[in-house]
């Protein structure tokens, strides 16, 4: 007996002991959970920041569209995100930096018919805000470029609408896309857009909704960004340059060459008032160069014109044809494919009569 009220003693001394570190810790841990918001209240913060009301009916179609975009948006959300340094985000509204993830999948390199790059940028508001385009150079492909240029952009877009979801959608389908799907709605509330055709991206409202959704119900770290040289030099082409020959002289790896400067497409030659970015000793490699860079390349452009203009002229040589019994003008004009009238001016005729042993000159290119 005595035994076992030592035990019973030793195990009340224990569950006071356990009492009473859990009444000490229970502020303090109610405190930390309290600090913390909850998903509802990130995801409410989120949807006000967009003023993106909703009635009972479209909260339980943006549950349903958040169940079905579950493991899609948890892989978007995962990825990393490097376009975030240059955002100022106190002045957008918040989750503005997760736009690329819809937009673009997050691929710096996406091009679509109309669109190209991060923030699906189209090229008449690209180059209004500065960005290069050409043949073989795209900035709306360079992350940075594209970045600070949709902020701009979004800043004006903001001072025309006054309203943050207003302005989005302008801004992924551009305003006269916008305007005229407002126009065929009769209706500027974000929810009537969904599932619209007539816009770039169909889909978004939904979309959006369901990211800013798992964004706050799964807040999860992107992916870490890989190391990148981050003390680069940037350099404005003043004529045509060859990228073979700049690669050669330099030296340097055409394809680091091009991990550099994703704005490069494709083709040797870059043209005048393109902007490169090298490290700080291939700049000054560069700048000694540039002048004998620069006339190399002009010797071999001429070199490729000439061989362009003596291919040209040589597929231009008229063939001969002669008349025989049975041909016609016409008939011969079908056959190889010409205007009778091209035929007759090539031959100074008059009239389209010919005859049997005639000469006749045809241009085919």
């Amino acid at each position: 007996m005595k035994h076992h009220g030592v035990s019973l003693g030793i195990i009340t001394l224990r569950t006071l002991l356990c009492g009473l570190v859990w009444f000490l810790t229970f502020p303090v841990v109610s405190l930390k959970a309290a600090e913390r918001p909850s998903a509802r209240q990130r995801l409410a913060a989120s949807q006000e920041a967009w003023q993106l009301s909703a009635d009972r009916q479209q909260r339980r179609a943006l549950e349903e569209t958040a169940k079905d975009e579950r493991q899609h948006m948890l892989s978007l959300l995962s990825q990393p995100r490097p376009w975030v340094k240059w955002l100022p985000l106190d002045s957008l509204p918040e989750g503005f930096e997760l736009l690329p993830l819809l937009l673009s999948e997050g691929n710096t390199a996406s091009r679509g018919s109309y669109t190209a790059g991060l923030w699906g940028l189209t090229e008449a508001v690209a180059m209004k805000y500065g960005l290069t385009i050409s043949s073989n150079y795209d900035e709306r492909l360079d992350p940075e470029r594209a970045t600070r240029a949709v902020v701009r952009y979004w800043r004006d877009l903001d001072r025309l609408y006054h309203s943050p979801w207003q302005t989005l959608l302008a801004l992924v389908n551009t305003p006269a896309a916008y305007e005229n799907a407002a126009r065929r709605l009769r209706s500027r509330q974000f929810w009537d857009f969904a599932d619209l055709p007539v816009l770039l991206y169909a889909d978004f409202p939904r979309q959006w909704a369901s990211l800013l959704y798992w964004a706050a119900y799964a807040p999860g770290s992107p992916a870490p960004l890989a190391e990148q040289d981050s003390a680069l030099a940037e350099v404005c082409l003043s004529a045509p340059l060859s990228l073979a020959l700049l690669c050669q002289q330099l030296p340097v790896q055409e394809v680091l060459f091009r991990q550099q400067n994703p704005c490069i497409l494709s083709g040797d030659c870059l043209d005048a008032g393109s902007r490169i970015r090298l490290s700080p000793s291939q700049a000054v490699q560069f700048e000694e160069q540039q002048a004998v860079l620069y006339a190399r390349t002009g010797e071999r452009l001429d070199k490729e014109r000439e061989a362009r203009y003596k291919a040209a002229r040589a597929a231009m040589v008229p063939l001969t044809y002669t008349v025989r019994s049975g041909d016609t003008l016409g008939a011969i004009a079908r056959r190889y494919h010409v205007t009778l009238s091209d035929l007759m001016r090539w031959n100074q005729l008059r009239s389209d009569r010919i005859y049997i042993g005639q000469k006749l000159r045809i241009h085919k290119s």
